[in-house]
């Protein structure tokens, strides 16, 4: 009995370290999109770098947060994690 408790517990914990990990996106905005719908509901701004494409947006109004960076400007990957629906609703 003890031997086969042990097995189904081994099992189960084979079958649970299998589960997948991977992080799935709502969409693949790039950094010009995701600016372009926080100036929609929000007083937001981009901060770029002088010698380069990098640039981050900033919203004052939400205690001057970074909502997301890019290392390759308004075309490129938007690094931030915005709640669009929260946003979008305005509470």
């Amino acid at each position: 009995m003890k031997t086969l408790s042990l097995g189904v517990l081994s099992v189960i914990a084979a079958i649970a370290g299998c589960s997948s990990t991977e992080v799935k996106m709502a969409g693949e905005r790039n950094f010009g999109q995701d600016v372009a719908f926080l100036k929609q509901h929000a007083d937001a701004f981009v901060l770029t770098a002088p010698d380069g494409p990098a640039a981050i947006a900033v919203v004052p109004a939400y205690q001057g947060r970074v909502m997301t960076s890019s290392t390759e400007g308004d075309k490129g990957f938007s690094f931030g994690w915005i709640n669009y629906e929260l946003i979008a609703s305005g509470q």
